[in-house]
């Protein structure tokens, strides 16, 4: 019966109150009590009251912590963004600085190419080097960043070629990928060129050699 008692009573009052109540009425139940003593009474509804200040406290305490919590992951979402939004803007000046660099290394190639050419490939550049725009086998308008053409042995040679700060196998493969196979068709003979001021590793030289690439370094300029 207590049990029963101590079940309906948990659906409306709190753990400590429920004890209190169940005492108190399994007293009057069982006739334990046959007359309600006021004192007892009072001391009853006490503790009740007591009971319950302590659970508004706890719940008082609870939603200080869940509002410190809150501003905590707030602050913390803010202090993300603002991380986020320094990290683009970093990326984006590098990605600016890394072209600025690529185009200088281009301009200085422009006047140092056609010797070199001459002395390791016997082609000798007809006209000037140039930064330009070629229409590739789809169509597409592809900047291409040294382009000219020259002779060797009385055949027309075109130069297709691109700087890079520090070269590695992907370089070379995206430049196969996105320029020599894109505009290779166009021309009847093509000597890719990769200029850069360093090499990522080793064997990144007898990669571009495997393909048929001149690679130059800016040491050479």
């Amino acid at each position: 019966m207590l049990r029963e008692m101590k079940r309906r009573l948990e659906r409306a009052f709190t753990e400590d109150q429920v004890a209190i109540l169940a005492e108190v009425l399994d007293e009057q139940r069982t006739g334990l009590a046959t007359s309600v003593d006021m004192q007892d009474l009072k001391d009853a509804v006490k503790r009740l009251a007591i009971a319950q200040a302590r659970t508004e406290d706890r719940m008082d305490r609870v939603e200080a912590a869940i509002e410190k919590l809150t501003a905590a992951q707030i602050q913390t979402e803010q202090t993300l963004n603002n991380l986020i939004g320094a990290h683009r803007e970093t990326r984006r000046q590098l990605g600016g600085l890394s072209k600025t660099l690529g185009y200088t290394l281009e301009n200085v190639a422009y006047r140092a190419l056609p010797a070199l050419l001459k002395a390791d490939y016997g082609i000798k550049v007809q006209g000037q080097l140039i930064r330009t725009y070629l229409t590739d086998n789809r169509g597409r308008s592809l900047e291409v960043n040294i382009y000219g053409k020259g002779r060797e042995n009385g055949r027309e040679v075109v130069i297709l070629g691109e700087s890079k700060i520090q070269l590695s196998a992907n370089n070379i493969d995206r430049f196969i990928n996105r320029r020599l196979k894109p505009l290779r068709p166009q021309f009847e003979n093509v000597l890719p060129v990769l200029i850069t001021h360093m090499i990522s590793s080793e064997p990144v030289v007898a990669y571009a050699k495997e393909h048929g690439i001149a690679l130059y370094y800016s040491y050479q300029f």
